[in-house]
């Protein structure tokens, strides 16, 4: 008989500690998912257009320079039908995924109490818990960079040589890429890190390399395809991109992420575990200024925090300020963090003579800082869970009410086509001057046009032509529409 071998009691208590840490964020996702709360705009394209993959539903708008990879796994909800929830558990599942990968992240370049603390931070920043019950791609492409930042990690600088594992950091990348573009920015720092720490490395090991790089850039090379198909240059969809997300100067969006630090992107408490790791960095660079030797924890910190600090610079001047853009540098800056503080705690386990009694204050002082940083995400549950109110807003009432007129086959011209149109189940086009080409177009499908509350605020024009067509007798107004919301049929 085989006897099993024992589980050591410190990992059963790491184990135990990071499971109710997950748990925790998993309860705070699933109370959000919860409420109510119709999709957002970006959240209704993603949604949209995953049903249209495996549905006779189009699409209700889906710009060139959406990337696909978000709606491709939206498929996964097919099964449990599509809806608000089921979308939006989906990413809450890889929301947690994301959690694991920045456990084990800290885990695998500081050891077990930085992983701990990392995990315990993340699931304090507040945009991170704004974002795990959302159906947007930026916690999963973060989940996918920094599941290649541990890859290469661990083949470069764990391993004597790195195996054929290393091959998948070519898919990796590929993913990260498809669910974000704007992703092509810290792979790009990722790389060029990899090739300052571990240069003379990868050159040993070129031919294992080039295949790496090969496999990425085949895996991209559709995406190049279809550029050229449709923009007629292999960076058409990338400046399509960048043009829709660079609405602000460089220095506007660097200054407005540089003051959300605090309140918007690690509030209350995560932002002050970054800081600790930017500290140490600081201390360990002047020693090795000093003694002209890269100390082995400034290498850890080179490869997460100079990743985190490029991408964040980079993002911020290739796009507008926006919290969730800033996720995948905020993950790294708490693993840079966590990494810290936990080679202080371990320091005093390990250094100190006070024996036993520092090993259970150090134990005692971690436990203490998990509990603080976890107290906020605690409350959030608290507070969504004592006001459980429907906050549905106008387009969900709206798509519904024309889904449940139309009973099938519809079309839909309006303002907002993601919003109304995932609600609606329409085919859906952007609201013109004067839609009338559409209307004169329309065939055995019932034609709506719907003027939410922006467009009663801002197209004065346009509600006048509308009005043409009411009085034409062409639109026929239909009740029972939300406050400041014009909802008509096409007379057929």
């Amino acid at each position: 008989m085989i006897a099993r071998r024992s589980v050591p009691a410190d990992w059963r208590a790491e184990a135990l500690v990071a499971g109710g840490l997950l748990l925790i964020a998993g309860i705070v996702g699933v109370t959000h998912v919860m409420t109510g709360r119709a999709l957002s705009y970006d959240e209704a394209m993603y949604a949209s257009k995953a049903r249209s993959l495996v549905s006779d539903i189009p699409a209700a708008w889906w710009p060139i320079h959406r990337p696909p990879g978000l709606a491709v796994l939206g498929v996964l909800a097919a099964p449990a039908g599509f809806s608000d929830v089921s979308v939006r558990l989906l990413t809450l599942v890889l929301g947690l995924v994301n959690l694991v990968l920045v456990w084990a992240l800290a885990r695998s370049t500081w050891g077990a109490a930085a992983g701990l603390i990392a995990l315990a931070a993340a699931v304090a920043a507040r945009a991170f818990v704004r974002e795990l019950p959302r159906f947007h791609n930026d916690l999963v492409s973060t989940a996918a960079l920094i599941l290649l930042m541990l890859l290469l990690w661990n083949q470069f600088e764990r391993r004597s040589a790195p195996n054929r594992l290393l091959l998948a950091a070519g898919p990796i990348a590929a993913t990260a890429f498809y669910l974000r573009y704007g992703s092509a920015l810290p792979i790009a720092v990722i790389g060029a890190l990899a090739l300052v720490l571990w240069g003379r490395r990868m050159l040993a090991h070129a031919r294992l390399v080039g295949a790496t790089a090969g496999i990425a850039a085949l895996l991209v090379l559709p995406h190049v395809l279809s550029s050229i198909a449709a923009t007629g240059s292999p960076a058409g969809i990338m400046r399509a991109a960048s043009a829709a997300a660079n609405t602000t100067s460089a220095s506007e969006s660097l200054r407005q992420t540089l003051q959300w630090i605090p309140t918007l992107i690690g509030a209350p408490f995560a932002w002050l575990v970054a800081a600790v790791g930017v500290i140490h960095a600081v201390i360990l660079g002047v020693v090795w200024v000093r003694r002209r030797a890269m100390p082995r924890p400034l290498r850890r910190h080179v490869w997460i925090l100079g990743t985190a600090a490029g991408s964040a610079l980079l993002i911020g001047i290739a796009s507008h300020a926006e919290p969730r853009y800033q996720l995948f540098p905020l993950m790294l800056g708490l693993v840079a963090g966590g990494g810290a503080i936990g080679s202080g705690i371990e320091w005093i386990d390990r250094e100190t003579r006070l024996g036993p009694r520092a090993t259970l204050v150090a134990r005692a002082g971690l436990a203490a800082m998990i509990v603080i940083l976890v107290l906020p995400a605690v409350r959030e549950v608290r507070r969504d869970a004592l006001s459980r109110e429907v906050t549905l807003q106008w387009w969900a009432e709206t798509g519904a009410l024309i889904a449940s007129d139309a009973d099938g086959p519809c079309r839909l011209i309006t303002s907002v086509p993601p919003l109304v149109g995932w609600y609606a189940r329409c085919e859906t086009q952007l609201l013109a001057d004067r839609p009338s080409a559409w209307l004169d177009d329309h065939d055995a499908a019932p034609t709506y046009v719907v003027l939410g509350p922006a467009d009663h605020r801002r197209l004065p024009e346009r509600l006048a032509a509308h009005q043409d067509l009411v009085d034409s007798g062409r639109l026929v107004p239909i009740d029972g529409t939300p406050e400041d919301v014009d909802l008509y049929r096409a007379a057929p």
